[in-house]
C-alpha cells in the first residue's frame, strides 16, 4: 500500500491515459482504482466495484457517511444501473469542498470504455449515487507521527483525525512545495509547522487558526499538485 500522496500523485498524473494505456479490460474503474492503490486487492476482486467494497468491509476499513468523505477516500457509486444492491462506478477523493466533493475517476462508458479516459468530475455529497465512502489503509512511514498522538513536547493540532487522519509528514513536504516554508520533514507538529500553516491560512483567506482542519488540507493538497 502507499502513502495518501503517493495514490494522488499517480492517480492525478494519469489524467488523459485510457484503458488501453494501463492494459485494463472491460468497464474499468475499479482496476484504475486498485492500480493507484498499489494493487491491494485480490485478482478476482480487483475488477469489481461491489467485491472491492464487500472485501474493504471484511477488512475492517473505516467507512464513512456520505457527507464525510476525506481526501484519499475511495467514492463508490451505486444506482448508475438497473442492478439493485451492486456498486457500478468508483473514484479517488481529491478535493473535499461544504456540498461537493472532486474525484479523479477511470471513466466508464458501456460498450465504448475503449475510448474513455481518466479525468476528474464533482459530485455533491448529497447526491443519491454515493453509495459508499471507505478510507483504505494507507501506508505510514516509520518517520510519521500519528497525529492522534500526544507527543513527548506538545500536542499535535490536527483536528477530526477519525475521519482522514493526514500525516503530518506529508503536511509539511506540501507546505515546503507550496509556500516554500523551509520546514524540517520530520512528522512532529511544532511551532514552526503551526506557523507555515498560518501563513498559508493567511494567503488563502482562510480560517487562521494553525490547524490543519478539513477545509485547510483540500485547498493545501489542491495547490500542491497544480504545482
Amino acid at each position: 500500500m502507499k502513502t495518501i500522496t503517493e495514490v494522488l500523485e499517480w492517480a492525478l498524473a494519469q489524467k488523459g491515459t485510457k484503458a488501453v494505456d494501463h492494459n485494463y479490460y472491460g468497464e474499468w474503474c475499479a482496476q484504475f482504482v486498485n492500480e493507484a492503490l498499489g494493487n491491494i486487492f485480490p485478482t478476482d476482486i480487483k475488477a469489481s466495484c461491489t467485491r472491492q467494497v464487500d472485501y474493504a468491509k471484511r477488512q475492517g476499513w473505516q467507512t464513512h457517511s456520505k457527507a464525510n468523505g476525506s481526501v484519499g477516500d475511495i467514492l463508490y457509486y451505486e444506482g448508475l444501473d438497473s442492478i439493485v444492491g451492486d456498486y457500478d462506478h468508483v473514484g479517488i477523493i481529491v478535493e473535499v469542498y461544504d456540498n461537493y466533493y472532486v474525484t479523479v475517476e477511470g471513466n466508464t462508458s458501456g460498450v465504448n470504455w475503449r475510448s474513455t479516459k481518466v479525468n476528474t468530475f464533482t459530485v455533491s455529497k448529497d447526491s443519491n449515487v454515493i453509495g459508499a465512502i471507505i478510507t483504505p489503509p494507507y501506508t505510514v512511514s516509520p518517520a510519521y507521527v500519528k497525529p492522534s498522538t500526544k507527543h513527548a513536547s506538545g500536542v499535535y493540532s490536527i483536528k477530526d483525525v477519525s475521519t482522514f487522519y493526514p500525516r503530518v509528514q506529508e503536511i509539511q513536504h506540501m507546505l515546503n512545495v507550496v509556500i516554500n516554508a523551509g520546514l524540517t520533514e520530520d512528522g512532529y507538529f511544532g511551532k514552526l509547522t503551526s506557523t507555515a500553516v498560518t501563513c498559508y491560512q493567511q494567503q488563502r483567506r482562510l480560517e487562521i487558526d494553525g490547524v490543519v482542519g478539513r477545509e485547510t488540507l483540500s485547498n493545501l493538497v489542491f495547490d500542491y499538485f497544480k504545482i
